[in-house]
């Protein structure tokens, strides 16, 4: 057999070896028909577990399986030091004169039959220091201050935190404008630069408007996953006073968000704890909440009026029996999917502090529901390309 068929020889041990580790690593952390959730992290992993079989576990069993055979052990070897030189040259290194020497004169024992002994072991030996030190020294750089793993992780650090931070819908509650398994970009400086890791705001230039899709930190008084990031509509700011009638129809200062029927038969896939329903008999309407024009879900076509005049005061809300009035520096946000929403009008209004950012884009879709591969435990989810890069209105 040939070096290069020896060399695909490895890679394909390799290939196998990381489709081994991906299944059982996947069969671990992933169980089926769940909401794809962290799957994309769970692909990057089993590209990093697979790209390391492939380059590094495969060539070292062929290493070993050959060492009967020292002449192709040292060829292959040989291959690898070269490829080794070859990518420190591409990285602007030049190579020293002496192991540009012993690299021929290793190259040329090997053409000649010669193995791992005498001046051939010795030429291999100053290579393999050269590579050892260059190595280091590039480590090295990578760790100190201005390093290039330095700079790429302060890099992702500032993106996440004063750019753009990725979220992901874990809940039927925003459906059907944004759907469980959508992973979305959020947009972190729309209404001011945050303060890292705190609920404030270094400097703030604007304030939440009405239609806004925002994601915040959920406050203590909302009870269930409290401090998590959740994701809701701004119906009404600071000083608004509100109140939901019969049918749904909301009105903020004595105007109404119009509303327009679309169809009394919509349904959608919710997912519990018990896994993955389909809601049917849905009625969808049009709402236009402030200058947004987006769809809403509702269980039936009447509704429980709101505040109503068993709410006396909720957080961030001032309630009389007919309207609540959002007070100063809160907004009061809502799902989409009115009937399957747990928002501000049960638990109140949303410290404006706590607002992360805005909802910018779906940049991919997930649906755990279904599957476009399955083999034994592992499987790859749905994706719902006619999502991909999808705005958010």
């Amino acid at each position: 057999m040939r070096l290069h068929k020896r060399q695909w020889l490895a890679y394909a041990i390799g290939l196998v070896l990381g489709f081994v580790a991906t299944y059982v690593f996947w069969s671990l952390f992933f169980v089926p028909n769940g909401t794809g959730a962290n799957v994309v992290v769970g692909l990057l992993i089993a590209g990093g577990i697979t790209y390391t079989c492939i380059n590094s576990v495969g060539p070292r069993i062929i290493d070993a399986i050959l060492n009967v055979r020292p002449h192709v052990a040292t060829s292959l070897y040989t291959k690898r030091l070269e490829k080794e030189i070859s990518r420190f040259e591409r990285k602007g290194a030049e190579t020293p004169r002496m192991v540009s020497m012993a690299m021929r004169a290793v190259a040329s024992d090997v053409k000649n039959g010669r193995t791992l002994e005498g001046d051939t072991k010795a030429n291999i030996a100053a290579v393999e220091r050269y590579i050892t030190e260059e190595t280091k020294r590039r480590a090295k750089f990578r760790q100190v201050p201005g390093g290039s793993m330095t700079v790429a992780i302060i890099a992702a650090l500032v993106l996440r935190g004063f750019v753009l931070q990725p979220y992901q819908i874990p809940s039927a509650s925003m459906v059907p404008t944004l759907l469980i398994g959508d992973h979305l970009f959020v947009t972190r400086f729309d209404y001011g630069i945050p303060t890292p890791f705190k609920e404030s705001y270094i400097v703030r230039w604007a304030e939440p408007e009405v239609g806004d899709i925002v994601v915040f930190t959920a406050p203590p008084y909302v009870q269930v996953n409290a401090g998590e990031p959740w994701i809701k509509r701004v119906v009404a700011v600071a000083g608004q006073r509100i109140s939901i009638d019969g049918t749904g129809l909301m009105t903020v200062d004595d105007k109404a968000y119009p509303q327009t029927d679309v169809t009394y038969d919509a349904s959608y896939e919710n997912y519990t704890a018990g896994g993955w329903t389909l809601r049917k008999n849905i009625v969808h309407k049009i709402e236009q909440t402030g200058e947004v024009s987006h769809a809403i879900y509702q269980n039936q076509p009447e509704q429980i009026p709101w505040p109503g005049r068993l709410i006396d005061s909720l957080p961030g809300l001032k309630c009389g029996p007919e309207t609540c009035t959002v007070r100063e520096g809160h907004v009061l946000v809502v799902g989409d999917n009115r009937n399957n929403s747990h928002d501000g009008r049960r638990w109140g209004a949303v410290p404006i502090d706590n607002i992360k950012g805005t909802a910018s884009r779906v940049w991919l879709s997930v649906n755990g529901s279904k599957h476009t591969f399955k083999l034994g435990a592992f499987f790859l989810p749905d994706i719902r390309w006619s999502r991909f890069m999808k705005g958010i209105d």
